[in-house]
C-alpha cells in the first residue's frame, strides 16, 4: 500500500475548531482515501515526498472539507436562516474532489484535456489545397503549420 499523502498533524494543525476523540480517530482512515482519489486523478506518487505540493494540499484539503461540514450543510442568512444540504450528494460524509482538483491533478499528470484539429481525406486521395492549414509568418519564411504535418511534429 502506498504511503498518504497527508498526516494527521497536518491536516488537524489546518482545522479551525477543537476535534472530538472520535473525529481523530477517523482521520488517518479519511487520509487513506483522499489519498487514494488524489492518486486515481494524478499520478501514482508511492510516498508523500514524491508527490507534488499540490497533491498534498488537496489531499488536506478534502479531509478538512470533510472535517469542516460532514454533513454538507448550508446556510441561508436571508429571512429565517434556514440550513439546508448543498448540492454534494452522496458525496456528504466522505471525502471526495471538486471538479477543479480534479482538473489540477491531470493537469499535474500531463493529461490536461485540450481540442486538436487534424486534416482528414478521403483514402487514397490528396488534399486538393495543401496550403489550407498554414498561417504565413511576418518575417516571410516558410508558412506555419495550424496542425501537424509530413515534415515532422512542431
Amino acid at each position: 500500500m502506498d504511503e498518504p499523502l497527508a498526516t494527521v498533524e497536518e491536516v488537524t494543525s489546518r482545522v479551525d475548531r477543537d476535534l472530538t476523540d472520535k473525529e481523530i480517530g477517523t482521520i488517518q482512515g479519511h487520509i487513506e482515501d483522499a489519498s487514494a482519489l488524489v492518486r486515481f486523478h494524478g499520478l501514482k506518487w508511492p510516498t508523500r515526498a514524491e508527490a507534488p505540493a499540490l497533491a498534498r494540499t488537496i489531499t488536506r484539503n478534502s479531509v478538512k472539507r470533510l472535517l469542516h461540514n460532514s454533513e454538507g450543510f448550508t446556510i441561508s442568512r436571508a429571512a429565517d436562516e434556514t440550513v439546508g444540504f448543498a448540492d454534494i450528494g452522496d458525496k456528504a460524509g466522505t471525502v471526495y474532489l471538486t471538479d477543479e482538483e480534479k482538473l489540477m491533478l491531470a493537469s499535474l499528470a500531463g493529461n490536461d484535456v485540450s481540442i486538436s484539429t487534424a486534416a482528414i481525406s478521403p483514402y487514397g486521395t490528396q488534399d486538393p489545397n495543401p496550403d489550407v492549414g498554414y498561417v504565413p509568418v511576418s518575417y516571410g519564411g516558410k508558412a506555419f503549420p495550424m496542425f501537424p504535418s509530413e515534415d515532422g511534429p512542431w
